[in-house]
C-alpha cells in the first residue's frame, strides 16, 4: 500500500540542499551573530594589514562585518531592554491589581472538618 489511511501519498519533504545543515547552524546560534560577525570581521582586518594595505577587497568586508556585528549586538540590547520593561510593566500591573503569589492565597473552599 502506497498511501496512508486517508488513500494518499506522504508529501515529500523537500531535498535538503548542500547549504541547509549551514543554516541550521546559524539559526541554532543566533545570539552568537554579533561575535562572529565581529570575529570575521577582524580577520579580514589582519588579511588587509598583511597584504601591506593593498588588498581592499579585505578591507571592504572587515568593515562591512564588523559593523553588521556591532549592529547586532546594538539589536540585542535593544531587544533585552525591551524585555525587562515588559517584565517590569507585568510586575507593575500585578502589584496595583493587588494580586497575591500562590502561597499567600487562603485556600478556595475550607477544609471539611474530619
Amino acid at each position: 500500500m502506497t498511501g496512508n489511511q486517508f488513500g494518499r501519498k506522504p508529501a515529500r519533504r523537500p531535498a535538503e540542499g548542500p547549504g541547509h545543515h549551514a543554516c541550521r547552524w546559524w539559526r541554532a546560534r543566533s545570539r552568537w551573530r554579533p561575535t562572529i560577525y565581529c570575529l570575521v570581521g577582524r580577520i579580514y582586518k589582519d588579511t588587509f594589514l598583511e597584504s601591506d594595505f593593498s588588498h581592499t577587497l579585505s578591507r571592504d568586508c572587515g568593515i562591512r562585518l564588523g559593523e553588521r556585528g556591532r549592529e547586532r549586538e546594538r539589536e540585542g540590547e535593544r531587544e533585552r531592554e525591551r524585555e525587562r520593561e515588559r517584565e517590569r510593566e507585568r510586575e507593575r500591573s500585578h502589584s496595583s491589581v493587588g494580586c497575591q503569589t500562590a502561597s499567600t492565597n487562603p485556600p478556595r473552599y475550607p477544609e471539611k472538618p474530619r
